[in-house]
């Protein structure tokens, strides 16, 4: 079970997750504050080239597992590199996203994984955005 904790941290089973690192970058600060922990299903995942760049970007919807919270929590993760799994493989599945600034020889980017490990899900990315996407008719039908 998730659940937040105050404004910079969640607790996955009785585990409080915390980093004040975290409060100095605005995107993963946003990223918190949308509670990402109620969204663990995996409704879509679509990888698209980037033109130039050579790059991916990733985009995913990520849905409640109760049918009456119809809003969705939407990734996108812009300079995709060193996917680690296939985006037929999460459609579906649960999994708790763990967002990491990496910084360093005059890169900075992005880790993102899977807390719970199964199914094993990470990248690394330039950038990325969360968008809590209103409830809409369609969404509040698709789940059995």
């Amino acid at each position: 079970m998730t659940e937040e904790v105050g404004q910079f941290g969640v607790e996955v089973g009785g585990v409080r997750w915390e980093d004040a690192l975290y409060s100095e970058d605005a995107a993963i600060r946003h990223f918190l504050a949308l509670a990402p922990g109620r969204f663990p299903i995996v409704d879509s995942a679509h990888l698209q080239p980037e033109s130039e760049s050579g790059l991916l970007t990733l985009k995913m919807e990520m849905r409640s597992r109760h049918v009456a919270e119809g809003r969705r929590l939407r990734l996108t993760f812009q300079g995709v590199q060193r996917l680690e799994v296939t985006v037929e493989e999460i459609a579906g599945v649960s999994i708790l996203l763990e967002v990491c600034p990496l910084h360093g020889e005059g890169q900075e980017c992005y880790e993102v994984f899977n807390l719970t490990e199964d199914p094993p899900f990470s990248l690394l990315c330039k950038s990325f955005e969360a968008v809590l996407v209103p409830a809409t008719p369609t969404h509040l039908g698709s789940e059995q």
